[in-house]
């Protein structure tokens, strides 16, 4: 039969306490953390005092040396890390600063108004919130973050009904918070919806999309004939005026100029009258006419 103590130790030892990185913003999380994983199950007072030590930086190591009792231990942990003017100036220097990751403007709304949402209750529970309402600094640093459609959105927002500037904005980021999410989603369900390109559509040749077997790019018999019908044309040869020969669409390029528009030829244009052979033509033709006028007197005579 295990003792409570016994007991105790063998749960630690199977599960991950949690560790302390120093920051003041992250302790009072770390410290429901450690209450709610280790303390709770009542190992011996020194073990769990051993724990801590392992998972705390050398600061507060340092600050507990000598230190026999868990709550001695809680109160030095909390007069060194849980300053409130200090976790208070960080806060406000993150809310001053916030910076996004996001690329989609409706994805950069909703990762501000998380930010925002959770220092803005963070300030609140150490009552330094006010700060947020007379000093109009951190609103223009918001605003300056925002994408510049919805800092139009802003400019125009309806600001009666509400106490002050920073409760407008407040308001203002819920609703343009939720209509971000509706985005999010529909843009997840065109990203989700089928492709209209079939098997149907591709070549039995080579596998390839865009052309058919009878175009294929890797039939040499194709490439033959592209190659002999374009000398043809520079060369200045007779084409028949229906022929018209598109090279398809290799499979693979997508957004990449198709090889149908690089060698896409037609050879339906007009027949026009050599200009030199036209120049040749008109001393005969003078001549004949200038004959026939005669012959036309001579017959009137």
């Amino acid at each position: 039969m295990y003792s409570n103590a016994s007991f105790g130790k063998f749960l630690l030892r199977n599960r991950q306490e949690p560790s302390f990185n120093g920051d003041e913003l992250e302790y009072t999380e770390w410290k429901k953390k450690w209450t709610s994983i280790v303390s709770v199950i009542k190992a011996p007072p020194s073990y769990e005092l051993d724990l801590m030590k392992e998972n705390i930086p050398e600061e507060g190591k340092k600050r507990l040396y000598n230190c026999e009792s868990l709550t001695q231990a809680w109160n030095i942990l909390d007069s060194v890390f849980q300053d409130e003017n200090l976790i208070a100036q960080k806060l406000k220097c993150k809310l001053r600063n916030v910076k996004l990751k996001a690329s989609e403007e409706h994805d950069q709304v909703i990762e501000l108004y998380l930010e925002v949402d959770y220092l803005v209750k963070r300030l609140t529970a150490i009552k330094s919130n006010p700060i947020l309402i007379y000093d109009p600094e951190y609103l223009n640093a918001l605003y300056r973050v925002l994408p510049k459609v919805y800092q139009q959105h802003w400019d125009f927002f309806d600001k009666t009904g509400y106490p002050n500037t920073w409760a407008d904005f407040q308001a203002f980021l819920l609703e343009i918070y939720n209509t971000a999410l509706e985005k999010r989603a529909l843009m997840e369900s065109v990203r989700s919806m089928p492709s209209k390109s079939t098997d149907s559509q591709l070549c039995r040749k080579c596998g390839g999309a865009g052309h058919k077997q009878r175009q294929c790019p890797s039939d040499p018999e194709v490439v033959k004939k592209i190659t002999s019908f374009q000398v043809g044309v520079q060369s200045g040869n007779s084409v028949d005026s229906n022929v018209k020969v598109n090279m398809p669409k290799k499979s693979g390029t997508s957004g990449s100029q198709s090889m149908a528009s690089q060698f896409n030829v037609s050879a339906a244009k007009e027949s026009k009258p050599c200009p030199l052979k036209e120049q040749k033509m008109l001393p005969l033709l003078s001549f004949k006419h200038q004959k026939l006028k005669l012959s036309h007197l001579v017959i009137l005579g």
